[in-house]
């Protein structure tokens, strides 16, 4: 993301499959950086959120991470990030 866009952030996970799916894990490439406590940036939150093991997601059941505009996060983020699970 470009610095000073008003681009958002939509991380979405979706089990579509039709048995529930356990102990699930989101990396992120390149990993997410340290963040101090004192910055609100999306990147700490979603280090927070993701750092823990997903014990379950049911069929159907999406679990969604929304912030924006990403501008402030563009620095830490920057344009080529991916999630895994």
């Amino acid at each position: 993301m470009a610095e000073n866009s008003d681009s958002t952030i939509d991380l979405r996970l979706r089990n579509y499959g039709q048995t529930v799916a356990d102990d699930l894990r989101v990396s992120f490439d390149p990993p997410l950086p340290e963040v101090p406590a004192s910055e609100r940036l999306v990147t700490r939150f979603l280090k927070q959120r993701y750092d823990r093991t997903i014990a379950h997601l049911s069929p159907g059941q999406t679990l969604s991470t929304s912030n924006g505009p990403a501008a402030a996060a563009a620095q830490t983020l920057g344009d080529q990030s991916a999630a895994s699970v």
